[in-house]
């Protein structure tokens, strides 16, 4: 038997489209229905709040309990996306009377905080079935990349004052900016860089560093800041400091303590830029035995001569396959192929195959991928992964019977 779905902004959506609709909120305010009006919105807000609350108390399941917070989420955002079309600037056209505009800003303001409150709630009281994936409400986006864009000139000044790095002040600022300048974001990538700006600012508080290239170097690593731009520079980085050693013993020993002083470093559990992609203290703890392995070589071949060509290796990228697929998408894929003996894997080998696909692909939105992750997230895949894969395989089945002549049963 399907089990019940539940749905709470009924009331509200009927608000919004009936009394509050741009065709009729005019007539609602001359009425003077608006007290009325806010008294509604006020109690729906609360009764919705109230009941949201007692699902969470109950005996549903947790999986049910998830589609109906994640339901109500989504459904609160597009409710919001939708007022928000109303009242912003370029909105001013759709008022037939004037003079009634700001007493209809007003009360989509008013509507608009209500619902606010029912997602603020999700977010805060039902934590554990909000989905971070989903994206945020426009005004949300234009309201943080405001405050962000405004950090962004304080961060600078400081970074500046600092004497960072100017490549890596560049690229921090690109990040910023990028960010602000999406047209979409989701929450995950919202609270990120929120959190990144918060802590830089943080750190740059102080006074007492002699080295701040390595205090936000530091600072980013805990952050799981792995964007390849911040990866690139920190190989970069690395590189120039050891070719200043002029024999073999002294780069091995420069990248010993490198390897050392990253090992050691602290990093925020569950917190990435990308979550798909590797971390980048694991990326850069590679990257370093990688040039320990080549500097023992290089040695056998040349024994305790200098190499002179590790910062032209830190800007080598290998060839990879870029895929249209997410991380996940891919380990769901390359599961479903080696289940249907597509992909004949032998016991024992399934992770050679991760590691593979971890070296020779990048994904949609991670140029480096960790063979760890992708055997975790081949198992247990998320809704809105399986329902990704599953339109891929319709499509490929489309395009195949498009092109192919297949005779008739």
């Amino acid at each position: 038997m399907p089990q019940k779905t539940w749905f709470e902004l009924t009331r509200l959506e009927d608000m919004l489209f009936n009394e509050l609709s741009p065709e009729n909120i005019e007539e609602t305010i001359s009425q003077g229905l608006t007290a009325e009006l806010e008294s509604k919105i006020a109690e729906e807000s609360r009764r919705v709040c109230a009941a949201l609350r007692e699902h969470a108390c109950s005996d549903i399941k947790a999986r049910q309990l998830e589609r109906i917070t994640q339901m109500h989420q989504r459904e609160a955002t597009k409710m919001l996306d939708l007022v928000y079309s109303y009242i912003r600037p370029d909105a001013e056209e759709q008022y037939r009377h004037f003079q009634l505009k700001e007493a209809c800003i007003w009360m989509y303001t008013h509507f608009k905080s209500g619902v606010k409150r029912i997602l603020n709630y999700i977010e805060r009281d039902m934590n554990g079935h909000f989905d971070l994936h989903q994206f945020v409400p426009e005004s949300f986006r234009v309201f943080s990349a405001g405050t962000l864009a405004k950090d962004k000139d304080v961060l600078h000044a400081k970074l500046r004052s600092k004497s960072v790095d100017e490549k890596l002040l560049k690229l921090l600022l690109a990040y910023f900016d990028e960010h602000c300048s999406k047209p979409e974001c989701t929450y995950a990538e919202q609270r990120y860089a929120k959190l990144v700006m918060r802590n830089l600012l943080g750190i740059l508080k102080s006074n007492r560093e002699k080295d701040w290239n390595r205090k936000v170097v530091v600072e980013l690593i805990y952050l799981n800041f792995n964007k390849s731009s911040f990866f690139t520079w920190s190989r970069r980085y690395i590189a120039a400091l050891v070719d200043d050693h002029n024999t073999n013993a002294g780069q091995v020993a420069s990248l010993n303590w490198f390897l050392k002083e990253i090992e050691v470093l602290d990093t925020k559990p569950n917190m990435f830029y990308r979550s798909e992609r590797p971390g980048v203290k694991e990326l850069l703890c590679g990257y370093v035995t990688g040039e320990l392995l080549y500097l023992a070589e290089q040695h056998v071949e040349n024994p305790g001569m200098a190499v002179k060509d590790l910062k032209e290796r830190a800007e080598h990228f290998s060839f990879k396959l870029q895929l249209g697929l997410s991380a996940a998408e891919l380990a769901l894929m390359a599961q479903l192929f080696i289940d249907v003996k597509v992909f004949v894997v032998a016991r024992g080998e399934l992770m050679k195959v991760m590691k593979f696909f971890a070296e020779h692909v990048s994904t949609r939105g991670a140029a480096q991928l960790s063979a760890d992750n992708l055997y975790k997230l081949r198992t247990n895949a998320e809704t809105r992964v399986i329902d990704a894969v599953e339109g891929i395989l319709e499509e490929m089945l489309r395009v195949l019977r498009g092109g192919v002549v297949v005779n008739p049963l």
